[in-house]
């Protein structure tokens, strides 16, 4: 087990600057992680209850936020230029099985916030702090032990439904609304490939670069009506693009915590931090 008063001044510091980033920079979008932590076998000691030394498995818990810069949706004859952004936390719980399969579950809360241009108008439909859900999963691929590469596969599904709770158009807002849908959903698949550079003075420390490729779609269900007013709609698009890069790195630090960082680029701009604690 591990003592936590020993701990390294390097190791309290960094924690510190994680979760300080973590309630502070508050994220900008939904959107779907693939790292925190991006490769299975990290953190890479027996854990905080020692549950890696038994023959069960054992347990990740993680807390994330992200950043995203811009994701748009397809367009219509109608509708001009949808894009989704908000804000969301979500905490990890994740069963390791031998460091070669990883399925977890997430849960948190966000606000989700939908723009696009309608009959010269533009509209913002801003929905309600909701719950969002996500579950999936990791698999080792293939591992080269001697030279610290791995390769992982991995799927996941994210859902949030908040509703709307203020409709803007142009530069007028709405709260008296008879129709309020607001649905969100994105799944994904893809790989990511990680090479390790470990400490040799101290085997728990370590840097886990990441780049990787994924597929992914979104779709947006939203139908909005002012009382006694018009209804408005973006339709139900969905991504406009659906092959995106995934780049990032993990901070293993001391034997049970990382911290990572990634970025996710071509299909969406975003960028999560997190940290994983192993139990």
């Amino acid at each position: 087990m591990v003592n936590y008063r020993q701990m390294s001044y390097f190791f309290r510091l960094m924690l510190g600057l994680a979760v300080s980033f973590f309630f502070i920079a508050t994220p900008m979008s939904l959107a779907e992680t693939v790292g925190n932590s991006g490769t299975i076998n990290i953190p890479y000691g027996p854990g905080i209850m020692g549950f890696e030394t038994t023959k069960y498995g054992s347990i990740k818990v993680g807390a994330e936020s992200v950043i995203i810069l811009e994701k748009k949706l397809t367009e219509t004859t109608a509708v001009n230029s949808p894009e989704l952004e908000g804000q969301i936390y979500l905490i990890k719980l994740a069963y390791r099985w031998r460091d070669r399969v990883e399925p977890f579950i997430k849960l948190g809360l966000g606000e989700l916030i939908a723009t696009w241009s309608e009959s010269g108008a533009e509209v913002k439909a801003e929905g309600r702090r909701q719950i969002a859900w996500e579950f999936g999963g990791k698999v080792l691929l293939f591992e080269s032990v001697k030279h610290g590469l791995r390769m992982n596969l991995f799927g996941s599904f994210l859902k949030s439904s908040p509703g709307v709770e203020m409709l803007k158009i142009d530069d007028v807002e709405y709260e008296a609304l008879s129709q309020k849908e607001f649905t969100f959903s994105e799944w994904q698949a893809g790989f990511i490939v990680s090479y390790e550079v470990i400490n040799k003075n101290t085997p728990y420390v370590a840097i886990v670069p990441y780049v990787g490729v994924r597929y992914s779609d979104s779709e947006l269900a939203l139908r909005v009506q002012r009382e006694a007013g018009a209804i408005y709609t973006p339709g139900a698009p969905d991504s406009e693009k659906t092959i995106g890069l995934i780049t990032g790195f993990d901070m293993a630090v001391e034997d049970s915590v990382t911290l990572g960082i990634e970025g996710r680029f071509l299909d969406e701009n975003a960028l999560t931090v997190g940290f994983t604690v192993l139990f």
